[in-house]
């Protein structure tokens, strides 16, 4: 690679810190299995510790694949094979809906109409996000169901309950789904739902799994659900942009608690397959690497490459990807991750090209192709810059021989 063209990386992201759009980021390039450029920024250094919250995803759809590799599994199976409590799913009545030909017709306790699912959620809706599940919030009637279940397990958390984590998959499973699965692509829990199904399959606590699969064998020691006492100096201090002109300030003390890093050091409640893991830059690259390298890292074998090819391969159908945020920019989604097939949408970037980011605008790019990977990190509450993220995958493209 031109490292002389990489340099321009330093000039972008001290440009970025003197117009107050970022405060604290960092950055690792790799090609052909070589770091070809590493820098922070602001107070981020190299032992730096961010919530990564999505980013979360590619390690839970690398964990699964792990068990899929061993025959324990059929990606075609219903999920209530494993976790019978999605067996009679409820789904919203869509308008206009005949409901002469719905059963189990029942209203929710927000006046939401719901039916009987007819269609049975595989697993493999769950790793394209296909299976209806929503993520918490109140702009739609299935998010606002799965709002009031998380109110209540927050609720009964802070009365002093314990709950496992497939219990907390349990309650998800009695949220109705927004539409029939399979029939549409929405984000949501469906990553959770996957992390309970290693945890089922393996006999394994998640967690524990991702110790012993991951973690350890890549020297992953910062990477966790939550960050020790003893490290919490470590820890980057998210920020939020001011409005209206996109300037950073500290998060609020609600804000904190929205982001779920107001007690960052505190007993793991929930091992989610969708989010909160912290990590570094070092060992969020580390992992990137079992993908880069098709599932080979320093001569361990996680993943067979066959497997790591089909985990970047499109699965949305048409009409799928009328739904999906990202097809007008030229991508498509499988197991939990983003993945090029129209690079001419983007201006850069190859067919293949994979990856995923995180709430706080944590990012991540693998081009097979080009045998290139890069890592960024930031902590800002309202999410990545797309004009930045495009900016630095100008630079790191074109540094390309």
């Amino acid at each position: 690679m031109n490292k002389s063209q990489l340099q321009k990386l330093d000039f972008l992201f001290a440009d970025e810190i003197a117009h107050n759009r970022i405060k604290d980021a960092a950055i690792q390039v790799e090609h052909k299995g070589k770091v070809c450029f590493t820098n922070y920024y602001g107070a981020s250094n190299e032992k730096s510790i961010y919530r990564i919250y999505s980013m979360s995803k590619p390690i839970t759809s690398v964990a699964f694949m792990t068990l899929f590799e061993q025959g324990k599994l059929d990606l075609d199976e219903p999920v209530s094979k494993y976790l019978p409590f999605f067996a009679h799913m409820k789904v919203l009545v869509p308008n206009n809906f005949d409901t002469s030909k719905a059963t189990g017709l029942e209203v929710t306790k927000n006046g939401t109409l719901i039916m009987d699912s007819k269609v049975p959620m595989t697993i493999r809706n769950l790793l394209n996000m296909t299976s209806g599940m929503v993520y918490p919030g109140d702009w739609g009637n299935a998010e606002k169901e799965v709002l009031d279940a998380q109110t209540e397990l927050k609720e009964r958390i802070a009365n002093g309950e314990n709950f496992s984590n497939i219990d907390i998959c349990k309650r998800l499973a009695e949220c109705p789904l927004a539409f029939e699965p399979g029939t549409g692509w929405i984000y949501g829990t469906s990553a959770d739902v996957v992390g309970c199904l290693v945890e089922v399959i393996s006999g394994m606590n998640f967690g524990e799994y991702l110790k012993k699969t991951i973690f350890e064998p890549l020297g992953m020691n910062d990477t966790w659900f939550n960050v020790p006492t003893e490290k919490l100096s470590r820890l980057i201090k998210p920020y939020t942009r001011k409005q209206p002109d996109g300037h950073l300030e500290p998060v609020s003390k609600d804000q904190l608690v929205w982001m779920g890093q107001d007690k960052p050091d505190d007993k793991v409640i929930f091992q989610s397959g969708g989010g909160y893991l912290y990590s570094t830059l070092e060992d969020y690259s580390r992992f990137a690497r079992i993908l880069m390298n098709n599932g080979t890292v320093d001569g361990k074998r996680f993943l067979g490459r066959k497997t790591v090819e089909f985990m970047h391969q499109n699965q949305l159908n048409e009409n799928q990807m009328k739904m999906y945020w990202l097809a007008d920019q030229g991508y498509g989604y499988a197991n939990l991750m983003r993945t090029m097939i129209n690079p001419e949408k983007t201006g850069n970037g190859t067919a293949g090209e994979f990856g995923w980011d995180g709430l706080a605008g944590t990012y991540f790019f693998i081009d097979p192709k080009e045998e290139l990977q890069a890592v960024y990190m930031q902590q800002i509450c309202d999410g990545g810059d797309a004009n930045l993220r495009r900016k630095f995958r100008n630079i790191i493209y074109s540094a390309l021989d």
